[in-house]
């Protein structure tokens, strides 16, 4: 049995719904996330997620040519979609924002767009900012992915993120009027005042807003982060491999086939990264979570409760 039968990723996932396979071309706004000013959440350190082949002062054009030739090069594909994942994308002005997405939109290779935000950066005229491009350029997909973390008031308080959950609730529902636009979450697994039940929560209090797709990972100290500074005084307990992979033999019946998982682990350059260090390849990983799904005869959504989907 493949590993496309036992979760929805995203490579299956958009390999089925195009007949070839599809890739992500990152590129960024050059606007720094507004929760910087705020200074900045515990975890994060921009730098450890922004493509090497990008350099300041990359026009959108320039980075979208680098982009997809290191995706063809990498995957062996030609068709993406463009993510915009740096800086909060919808914190941008939108007459800004909105020339930005038109260039990759139109794109024939280009099968739609990722808009990586907060909850607090979403307001009630992006519906109808998005609806444009969903008239302008019909058959090109809409997502827009949320970070969020963590279900838990204390944890985002901790976190430094500056929005509630409530914030995230409303965010979703405010999205949910635009049937054409795909939800996507972004979720951080391991964080050290969180347990086991608290991240299950956390996995059941998203699916049941009925969102399109996940982006999950374990919790990775980067360096140049306020959380390095924690862990270098702490030591806080952070998954190995092998217990973060019986951990999503946990959540993965709990979401619903109908769900994209886009992600399950994350894979921070090693300049940057602190703990923990694993030494398996994505493939590996992927590898060893099929045979333990295999083994212990788990699939995606056989204990999902979908009230509330739509």
């Amino acid at each position: 049995m493949k590993k496309g039968s036992l979760i929805n990723t995203f490579s299956s996932y958009y390999r089925k719904k195009y007949g070839k396979p599809v890739g992500k071309v990152t590129l960024q706004t050059g606007f720094p996330c507004p929760n910087r000013a705020k200074g900045g959440c515990i975890f994060c350190n921009p730098e450890s997620f922004r493509p090497v082949s990008i350099e300041d002062g990359d026009s959108i054009e320039i980075q979208l040519d680098k982009g997809k030739k290191y995706l063809k090069k990498l995957r062996r594909t030609s068709l993406y979609l463009a993510y915009f994942q740096q800086g909060s994308a919808t914190a941008v002005p939108y007459e800004v924002l909105g020339e930005m997405i038109e260039i990759p939109l139109g794109d024939p290779d280009c099968i739609g767009v990722i808009l990586s935000t907060r909850p607090d950066c979403i307001g009630e005229e992006l519906p109808s900012f998005l609806g444009g491009f969903h008239e302008k350029f019909p058959g090109k997909e809409i997502l827009v992915e949320i970070g969020l973390q963590s279900s838990k008031p204390e944890t985002l308080k901790i976190l430094n993120r500056n929005h509630t959950f409530e914030d995230f609730q409303n965010a979703v529902t405010l999205l949910k009027k635009c049937d054409f636009v795909q939800i996507g979450v972004h979720l951080i697994m391991g964080i050290p005042w969180e347990n086991e039940d608290d991240m299950i929560a956390t996995i059941n209090d998203v699916v049941k807003m009925g969102v399109n797709y996940l982006k999950i990972h374990h919790l990775q100290v980067i360096e140049g982060t306020k959380l390095k500074e924690i862990y270098d005084r702490e030591k806080f307990k952070l998954f190995n491999a092998e217990d973060y992979i019986d951990f999503l033999l946990k959540i993965i019946p709990l979401i619903p086939w109908e769900v994209v998982i886009h992600r399950l682990w994350s894979d921070a350059p090693q300049r940057f990264l602190i703990a923990p260090v694993w030494n398996m390849k994505s493939y590996e990983l992927m590898d060893a979570l099929v045979a333990r799904l295999h083994q212990k005869g788990v699939k995606q959504g056989m204990e999902a409760e979908t009230d509330g989907r739509t």
